[in-house]
Order: structure tokens, then sequence, then C-alpha cells
């Protein structure tokens, strides 16, 4: 992990989430914990980001405020739908919610 990553981390979050977002975010990390570690990520649905990852992604919009990510982890398709809202110029991450693959 290169230095200085966690602060960088929150200092986007705090920029680019909403407090209902942020409050699902840091929910979300104290819920799931690997080894004791609280450092699960609601945005990926995991622990860690894969480079590996990155080919399989894919983004949609649904609608006007609501986009989905795709990728494929271990065979298996995790979904992510964000829901945005605008403030001022710019739009917010206002919702977060995962989409269990069987």
């Amino acid at each position: 992990m290169p230095e200085g990553l966690v602060p960088r981390l929150v200092a986007l979050r705090k920029a680019h989430l909403m407090p209902s977002a942020l409050m699902q975010f840091e929910q979300s990390a104290n819920e799931y914990k690997l080894d004791g570690q609280l450092n699960y990520d609601i945005l990926i649905d995991d622990f860690d980001f894969d480079c590996l990852w990155i080919p399989s992604m894919t983004y949609k919009q649904v609608d006007q405020n609501t986009y989905q990510m795709q990728y494929t982890k271990f065979s298996h398709v995790n979904t992510i739908t964000i829901g945005v809202v605008k403030q001022g110029k710019e739009y917010k991450i206002d919702k977060i919610q995962i989409e269990k693959m069987k």
C-alpha cells in the first residue's frame, strides 16, 4: 500500500460522499471485518482492490441520478449501484447499494 494512501482515501470520501453515503461507508467498514481489520470498502465490495479486475469493469447510467458499476472477481460478477445528487455544480454520491450475485 502506498505511503499516505489512507489519509488520501479519507479526503476523497469526504469530498465526494454526502453524509448519508459516508455514514453507510463507515457502518459497512465496522460490520465487515477481516482478521480484525476494518478495511472493508463498500465502493468495491471488498477489502482490497486488485488491478486484475480493471479489464472486466463496466459502467452504465441507469437513470438521471443512478449509475452501476460491474466487475468480475473470482468468476462472480459484482454489481455496485451508486445514487448521486447534485450539489452546486458537482454531483456527490448519496447512496451505495451492493447486489450480491449467486
